[in-house]
């Protein structure tokens, strides 16, 4: 009895874990593009690279919002890195 309530758990974690990743992957899909737009025009931009974070971050926030995602700050921050590390690797 006890195997089979360990096995139920575990499978409920793996289907948890297989539903985030998905909602995950989904969330970046949709706003990778819009962040990197966003990251390249404030390049330029006469801020210092923590104001630019800043202004990239509510940017992408905000366009979270209007596509009706909820979007935890830490996603928001990993796709700027996923987006700062696209721009470098360019050259």
């Amino acid at each position: 009895m006890w195997a089979w309530i360990k096995n139920m758990f575990s499978s409920f974690g793996s289907f948890l874990k297989e539903v985030f990743t998905s909602v995950t992957t989904k969330i970046l899909e949709e706003l990778k593009d819009f962040a990197l737009i966003t990251v390249e025009d404030l390049q330029d931009a006469d801020l210092s690279n923590a104001e630019k974070r800043k202004e990239a971050f509510k940017k992408i926030k905000e366009e979270a919002k209007v596509r009706g995602l909820e979007v935890k700050d830490s996603l928001i921050n990993l796709l700027i890195e996923m987006v700062l590390q696209k721009i470098k690797n360019r050259g």
